[in-house]
């Protein structure tokens, strides 16, 4: 593997990992306003 490749792939994993922790805080956001939601109920 040559270095450009290298980096490439490090970049890869590195966007993967960021859209996971992402995706992961989007879930955990949903999950606050849902129990937000229970406590104080938005008609």
């Amino acid at each position: 593997m040559c270095e450009n490749e290298m980096a490439s792939y490090k970049l890869d994993e590195g966007i993967r990992a960021f859209v996971k922790d992402t995706l992961t805080l989007k879930e955990t956001l949903r999950q606050m306003r849902t129990e937000t939601g229970k406590i104080w109920p938005q008609d």
